[in-house]
């Protein structure tokens, strides 16, 4: 399928909002999407953060992948929380929610959680907008 452009409006922790375009790929299981700092995309040398949210059963979709590359025009600009809100959009009525470290517990084989991603998902429960299942090692978006 092609990728359908979007406008990710992004709110950082100082209030700054931002404007990306974001490029959302359905792949019939979920979806990818890669966030670009310039518009359109510059094939040679453009870089993008990545991510993909997979189906996982009828009310859940599952975050696959966030990956900034540790760049500094992506990191700590909001675009995870806004990522989140569009597949909220895109998939209504099912939970959001992490990979597990734990292996008894996981649905995909190659799913592992970061440091990072620990750490956001932590904030994002400190402010009530996810909780933590400790018994699947799993953060679900509230």
């Amino acid at each position: 399928m092609h990728p359908v452009p979007t406008v990710l409006h992004c709110t950082d922790s100082l209030g700054e909002t931002r404007a990306f375009r974001a490029q959302v790929t359905d792949y019939g299981r979920g979806a990818e999407v890669k966030v670009h700092l310039h518009w359109p995309p510059r094939e040679a040398d453009d870089d993008f953060y990545e991510s993909r949210f997979d189906l996982c059963d009828p009310d859940c979709v599952q975050v696959s992948m966030l990956e900034n590359r540790g760049l500094w025009h992506y990191s700590r600009k909001g675009i995870t929380p806004a990522l989140f809100d569009l597949i909220r959009d895109l998939y209504p009525g099912r939970r959001l929610r992490f990979s597990s470290n734990l292996t008894a517990a996981k649905v995909f084989a190659t799913e592992w959680r970061s440091t990072g991603a620990e750490r956001v998902w932590k904030a994002l429960v400190g402010r009530g907008h996810a909780q933590y299942e400790p018994t699947e090692d799993r953060f679900y978006l509230t």
